[in-house]
C-alpha cells in the first residue's frame, strides 16, 4: 500500500476517486491442510517394543481478508468498506525419530503408543494479498527498490525457511490384514515452532492418519 504504482492500480481496480485505506488486518487466519503424505519405517526390537523413522511432507494454506476502506467520507454517511483475500501457502517436511510400545489385545490387533522427536523445515511458497483478481506479493522480491511497472527491474529469490525442532506424541490401532500387510489408523500431536521471522514461539498441531503397512523380513505376522 506504500508503493506508489501498487497503490495506484490498487485504486483503479477498487474504482477510488481519492483515497484508499487500511482499515483493518486480518485477526481470524488458521492454517488449513491441503495435502499431506510421507513414508514410516520401522523396526520391532520385539513384539512389544520398536523404533521407527518417519517422513512427512505437509503442504498448509492460511487466508482471510484485509479491510479496506475506499474513499473515507467527511461526512456522515455509511463507509465504503471493502475485504479482499490475503492468501499464505507452506510447504513443511516433518521428520520423527521415536520409540513405540505396543499392547497386543486377545485377538490379532494391537493397541500402540508412540513418542519421539521431531525436525520441521518449512518454506513459505506464497505470501499475496489479492485486489479484484490480482495478486501482490507480499515477499520482499525487489529488496528496497520500489517496484516500478514496465522496466527491466531485477527480482530477488528470497528464500524464506527455516528448522524447528520438537515433540511427538500419538496413539492406534494395528489391525493386521494378512502376514504381510496390514493398516495402522490412529491420531498424534505435535510440538515445535515454524521458526519464521516472527513466529519463534512453539505451537501444537494435531492430526488423524491411515498407514498401509507392508512386513518386510521373517516372521508370522506379531
Amino acid at each position: 500500500m506504500t508503493n506508489t504504482y501498487w497503490y495506484r492500480d490498487i485504486k483503479y481496480a477498487l474504482g477510488s476517486a481519492d483515497t484508499v485505506l487500511v482499515d483493518g488486518y486480518p485477526m481470524n487466519m488458521h492454517y488449513q491442510v491441503s495435502f499431506m503424505g510421507g513414508l514410516f519405517l520401522r523396526f520391532n526390537l520385539d513384539r512389544k517394543n520398536s523404533i521407527f523413522l518417519q517422513a512427512d511432507y505437509t503442504r498448509l494454506k492460511a487466508a482471510d481478508v484485509i479491510t479496506l476502506e475506499v474513499d473515507p467520507k467527511t461526512y456522515l454517511a455509511l463507509p465504503d468498506i471493502r475485504t479482499e483475500p490475503i492468501i499464505g501457502k507452506e510447504g513443511r517436511v516433518l521428520v520423527t525419530l521415536g520409540y513405540q510400545r505396543t499392547f497386543p489385545l486377545p485377538s490379532r490387533l494391537n493397541l500402540f503408543l508412540q513418542g519421539g522427536i521431531t525436525m520441521c523445515y518449512t518454506q513459505v511458497i506464497k505470501s499475496v494479498m489479492v485486489v479484484e483478481g490480482t495478486e501482490y506479493s507480499l515477499i520482499n522480491i525487489y529488496g528496497n527498490q520500489y517496484y516500478v511497472p514496465n522496466t527491466n527491474m531485477q527480482t530477488q529469490n528470497i528464500y524464506q525457511n527455516a528448522f524447528g525442532f520438537g515433540g511427538f506424541l500419538g496413539g492406534g490401532l494395528g489391525i493386521p490384514l494378512t502376514d504381510r500387510f496390514g493398516l495402522e489408523p490412529g491420531f498424534y500431536g505435535q510440538y515445535y515452532p515454524a521458526n519464521l521471522t516472527g513466529y519463534t514461539n512453539f505451537r501444537i498441531s494435531f492430526g488423524a492418519y491411515l498407514r498401509l503397512m507392508i512386513r518386510f523380513g521373517g516372521g508370522s505376522g506379531e
